[in-house]
């Protein structure tokens, strides 16, 4: 074989090679996220929505919640305020049931406030921890509960609601409170808090709601956990001091769908940027490979067919 020929016999396999790498490239990645990182999907720090510990006809008409963060003086300290308001439709007879709002928070119990009201009335409630202290409330239905209950400790907010014939009712739950050092050992890199819809199952029919998510301070990376055909388009705002991060929905079944925020320790950007940049840098080549396949392509017929004049001129 001629030199030339082996030249050129180098020069083919060398764009065979390039072609399958960008080809396995094509095919092996997904589109990343660039926007930023969601939370983890069993966050340890979450609130969930209220639901009944029965089997009902109950309907959950609208949920307003608001849950403000205070993070000026973040890592040291968060202050945490939570106000939400849940409208309940009974379209039978009157009836008295237990609802139960389950979270699970790094604040001081006793030195937090809680408050619970119907119809501006203020009810009693009793508290539980779920994960210690099941075995002495059984008729609590756990199918009800996040699908994480049994990963992370569980504080259960407990009252009892009459609920009139054919009337609507609202009930509102408030908390207040503090969370210390969000980043307790050396090797958490990051803190997160969401608040959790697939409660809401446990009602009857679709609902209506709006979740705002206020942060003031230093500002954390917004997130959502969402179902792919669920239509909820979050809406991030400037306020006075802070962001707002606003998700609502009209009319429907939440079956999974969580939103709220994340934290990194001031160790983790530094690592993250790295990570960030490798994903951007592999979807530049996701995106640019069919056209780099494309010019490969047509280099190598260029070159067969310089290869076949160059063959023809020698004879």
């Amino acid at each position: 074989m001629s030199e030339t020929g082996e030249v050129m016999k180098r020069r083919k396999q060398m764009f065979s090679n390039i072609i399958t790498v960008f080809l396995i490239l094509n095919y092996s990645f997904s589109v990343p996220n660039v926007v930023g990182p969601p939370p983890p999907p069993r966050p340890e720090q979450f609130i969930a929505e209220i639901f009944p510990n029965c089997t009902t006809l109950l309907h959950l008409v609208q949920s307003n919640v608001v849950l403000t963060v205070n993070a000026t003086d973040f890592p040291n300290k968060m202050d945490i305020s939570f106000d939400a308001n849940y409208t309940l439709f009974n379209p039978n007879n009157t009836t008295t049931i237990l609802i139960i709002a389950p979270f699970s928070l790094a604040i001081n119990i006793t030195r937090a406030t809680f408050n619970v009201k119907m119809n501006n009335n203020c009810i009693p409630f009793d508290m539980f921890n779920f994960s210690k202290e099941f075995a002495n409330i059984t008729e609590i239905n756990s199918d009800f509960l996040p699908f994480f209950i049994s990963l992370y400790p569980i504080t259960l907010i407990m009252f009892n609601s009459t609920l009139l014939k054919n009337t609507t009712s609202v009930i509102r739950w408030q908390l207040t409170g503090s969370i210390s050092n969000p980043f307790p050992f050396e090797f958490r890199d990051e803190f997160f808090l969401v608040y959790h819809l697939a409660t809401s199952l446990a009602w009857n029919g679709n609902t209506t709601g709006t979740v705002e998510l206020k942060v003031y301070g230093k500002e954390p990376v917004f997130s959502q956990i969402v179902q792919a055909f669920l239509t909820i388009h979050p809406r991030v705002s400037h306020i006075d001091g802070g962001k707002s991060f606003i998700c609502k929905w009209n009319d429907l079944q939440i079956t999974s769908y969580s939103i709220g925020f994340v934290y990194y320790s001031n160790s983790y950007p530094s690592i993250d940027s790295w990570v960030d940049l490798i994903i951007r840098i592999a979807y530049i080549l996701l995106i640019f490979s069919p056209i780099l396949i494309v010019i490969i392509v047509l280099v190598i017929l260029t070159n067969r067919k310089r290869k076949k004049l160059h063959i023809a001129k020698s004879n």
